[in-house]
């Protein structure tokens, strides 16, 4: 692991944004979801079909989670798969205040990009839209996750 001497993002100023902080927070979700249960049915060994089967549903269900770049999973069907996969399913709220908090400490010193990542305080995306400050009021959700193991 190399150390880089600065990551000079300057994400923390635009995420004050509004419309921005939203439109981040949308894409963080969007990808991060269906990103761990694709690795954690990998790290399993599954393929989508024993997926499917353990929790009772079909293939074509599981591809489309792991594709999905919309945000519009029911609760009920991210249960069934994280008990297949025999993970916990959280659900946490972050208070945008701590999310720029987190990102200035970020930015104001030099940062080990593996570990960062790792504890999902660095988030890159090719991808920049700007939203009306008309936008509804929403909360950033972060969903994870938490491998258990039974050793």
């Amino acid at each position: 692991m190399s150390k880089l001497r600065s990551i000079d993002l300057n994400l923390a100023p635009k995420l004050e944004r509004r419309g921005f902080r939203d439109e981040w927070f949308q894409i963080k979700l969007e990808e991060s979801v269906p990103e761990q249960f694709r690795e954690l049915r990998e790290r399993r060994g599954l393929t989508q079909s024993e997926l499917a089967d353990a929790a009772e549903t079909k293939q074509s269900m599981v591809s489309r989670l792991e594709k999905s770049h919309t945000p519009n999973w029911q609760v009920s069907t991210l249960l069934k798969l994280s008990r297949a996969l025999d993970a916990q399913l959280k659900i946490t709220l972050e208070p945008a205040e701590e999310v720029i908090a987190k990102q200035r400490k970020i930015e104001s010193q030099s940062v080990n990009l593996d570990a960062a990542s790792q504890m999902g305080t660095v988030w890159a995306s090719g991808t920049t839209t700007q939203t009306s400050s008309a936008s509804p009021q929403r909360v950033g959700a972060v969903f994870y996750i938490e491998h258990l193991d039974n050793e």
